[in-house]
């Protein structure tokens, strides 16, 4: 029986428990490091209708604005929603 055979008795590689013991900790650690990248990425970003966030969106070529970013623009940016009218 070689190294990569199944067990002859179990029918199972005897290397696959190994295997997946290498791969399960690096994707349970890889998680909440996505998830931090996440809020530190959206804490960073404008309030959307912000001066801020305007003056980035006139900045950003308008090929990369989806149909959310031209309807927020035009809508906080261009004609101003007044809350007092």
């Amino acid at each position: 029986m070689g190294a990569t055979e199944p067990d002859a008795v179990t029918g199972h590689d005897p290397h696959l428990h190994y295997r997946a013991t290498l791969k399960g900790p690096r994707m349970k650690s890889t998680t909440p490091l996505i998830a931090i990248l996440g809020l530190m990425l959206t804490a960073c970003a404008p309030e959307l209708g912000s001066e801020r966030w305007c003056a980035k969106m006139k900045e950003t070529p308008k090929g990369e604005w989806s149909l959310n970013d031209a309807k927020a623009y035009a809508q906080h940016c261009v004609f101003e929603d007044d809350p007092t009218e």
